[in-house]
């Protein structure tokens, strides 16, 4: 379980117009000394070790943590699992990138991912020009590896409390992610399709998900060449064309 944190916060009571936060006693020898008013609240605030003490909200905590916000909304797949949060979802305070990742912890249950700092990775942080706080954007990873046009957004409040995720991962991915093609024969391969002095500026090894063409996820080569992205089976070495688009 977390950490409890004693934060005392202290509370000033001044009677008769007393301009100090302390009141003045005596000592045996007559000298002035300061004590601190009774009137003490404590806050207890969570601090978690790792993911595994992080508390894992169900629906009910959910709906009792956003009481009486209008705009909360939330949505679930055709699974049941949690894709789409409008309103709060944990507790803990987000100043990084794996703070957010953390946060997700919240909702493991919700959302089916058991493990979230291993299934995405950090893709971009910014400011929230309206409302304060931050956002970070990540991508699903799978055995460390980029899937396609699976992300995960999480917005926090100025305090740095989340309060609000939109999610797209994909759960039932069986992919062999050892390429048999290196980058450099799929560098090859590309050249004898574009041309010898086609250069490229990025090379990244990617989870394609199913086409209608196919039924199977596929690995794949992207050579990107800031105009546009080459792709190359992984596995087989098939050339599969050039896009003028880049895959996100």
């Amino acid at each position: 379980m977390g950490l409890k944190v004693l934060i005392l916060v202290l509370l000033v009571v001044c009677v008769g117009g007393c301009g100090s936060f302390a009141s003045q006693l005596s000592n045996d020898n007559g000298m002035p000394i300061e004590t601190v008013s009774d009137d003490i609240e404590v806050e207890t605030v969570e601090v978690f070790d790792d993911e595994k003490s992080v508390p894992d909200f169900d629906r009910s905590d959910i709906l009792a943590m956003n009481r009486g916000n209008l705009e909360f909304s939330w949505q679930f797949n055709q699974h049941g699992n949690l894709r789409h949060i409008n309103g709060k979802f944990s507790n803990i305070t987000i100043n990084s990138p794996e703070d957010a990742l953390m946060a997700l912890y919240s909702i493991r249950s919700l959302t089916g991912i058991s493990d979230p700092k291993n299934s995405f990775s950090f893709r971009q942080e910014s400011v929230n020009v309206q409302g304060g706080g931050r956002s970070y954007s990540f991508n699903q990873v799978h055995n460390g590896v980029r899937v396609e046009r699976r992300t995960l957004f999480i917005r926090t409040d100025m305090d740095g409390i989340a309060n609000f995720l939109d999610l797209s991962y994909e759960y039932r991915i069986a992919i062999n992610t050892t390429p048999s093609i290196s980058q450099r024969r799929a560098e090859a391969i590309a050249r004898a399709e574009l041309g010898d002095d086609w250069g490229f500026v990025d090379v990244e090894l990617i989870i394609r998900l199913p086409r209608q063409n196919y039924d199977n996820f596929r690995l794949i080569w992207m050579l990107n060449d800031g105009e546009g992205s080459t792709v190359v089976d992984a596995q087989s070495g098939e050339f599969l064309g050039w896009h003028s688009r880049l895959i996100q």
